[in-house]
């Protein structure tokens, strides 16, 4: 494992506050981003992104070391326990019924106002953990098989699946209004 990732793996605590914890995230995020290649972990392939090579370092490290993953896994359970992020899942896609005027006030003042601080906001951690629009273009490129592989090392992504269903739900109550607005 390399130095960075074990700095990263080694500060986890999931017992401070939500601020430390996002924090503690984001170091992490900012190794599996670094620029530098990652060690050859098995199943790494040559044309492999540097980000993906630090994903299959991150997850062997897991299955390796129970001890960083018991406080990894603690440390996303809780983070995810404390924010909503069902406003991230309910709000994909669908037009507002708000009109033009209401829709365009809203988009100028998003693209020149800051946005408000909310540590409890789902889109605003993943804003904070993926930055640049780079980082759209990594995670697509990431194998199924890796994804699979992460999930299973660090089973913390329970929360994660009451927002899902409280999103789903949110997501068909709009649809239907839509189909059933004049």
């Amino acid at each position: 494992m390399s130095r960075g990732a074990h700095a990263a793996l080694a500060a986890v605590d999931a017992a401070q506050p939500l601020a430390a914890r996002v924090e503690q995230l984001e170091q992490l995020f900012k190794w599996i981003r670094s620029g530098a290649r990652a060690p050859g972990v098995a199943g790494s392939s040559p044309a492999d992104r540097h980000e993906i090579g630090r994903l299959r370092l991150l997850c062997a490290a897991l299955e390796h070391f129970p001890g960083y993953r018991s406080r990894l896994t603690a440390l996303v359970s809780r983070t995810l326990a404390e924010v909503n992020g069902t406003p991230l899942l309910a709000r994909l896609g669908l037009p507002g019924d708000r009109g033009l005027l209401g829709e365009t006030i809203d988009r100028l003042s998003a693209r020149f106002l800051p946005e408000p601080v909310d540590e409890r906001s789902l889109v605003q951690l993943c804003a904070r953990l993926f930055p640049s629009k780079r980082d759209m273009v990594w995670l697509a490129a990431v194998p199924d098989a890796l994804v699979i592989r992460l999930v299973a090392a660090l089973p913390g992504f329970g929360p994660l699946a009451s927002t899902c269903c409280d999103g789903i739900a949110l997501l068909a109550t709009r649809v239907s209004a839509v189909g059933l607005s004049g």
